[in-house]
């Protein structure tokens, strides 16, 4: 279901984000909590596995040490992808709560305004990343202000897909 020209591409990509972390890991500091919420690409990794139980025991197919997660101190939030577990991955810091917004998975909503519409429907200031787009938008009750924001993407930008480079 994915275009053959992209394929054989997946190490060059590993050694780009596995680039990009040490850089932010090196920048911030080793005093910066980073984190690293999974997200429905994650999930294609896991439904491989899932496929092939045989390759479920290698440690190099683990996504926290594809991705140097331990090496860098990046705090992995995982996500349970069997739809019947309990662990949806998100974070709460403060007020906020980050997630990757896929909607399957967590409650979170979609559309042109997904960031805000998530916040809405949790009724708390939100981050979400799934929409690769970047934006932010309030909402105001006689009760609480709130936000919803969307992360935006560190991709390279398809087309005309209605995508924002982006990083929050």
């Amino acid at each position: 279901d994915k275009n053959p020209d992209r394929s054989g591409r997946v190490q060059q990509e590993v050694t780009y984000c596995n680039q990009i972390l040490d850089d932010l890991r090196h920048k911030l500091g080793d005093d910066v909590s980073i984190y690293f919420i999974e997200g429905n690409h994650d999930n294609r990794l896991q439904k491989y596995i899932w496929r092939h139980p045989e390759l479920s025991d290698l440690n190099n197919l683990k996504l926290e040490n594809i991705l140097h997660l331990n090496e860098n101190n990046i705090i992995h939030i995982k996500v349970d992808h069997d739809y019947w577990k309990k662990d949806k991955g998100h974070l709460i810091i403060g007020d906020m709560i980050i997630t990757h917004g896929d909607s399957r998975l967590n409650g979170s909503k979609g559309g042109k305004y997904a960031g805000y519409n998530t916040a809405i429907n949790y009724m708390e200031n939100t981050i979400i990343g799934h929409v690769h787009r970047l934006s932010i938008k309030e909402h105001t009750t006689p009760i609480k202000s709130i936000v919803g924001v969307e992360s935006g993407c560190l991709c390279q930008i398809p087309g005309s897909a209605d995508w924002q480079n982006g990083f929050v």
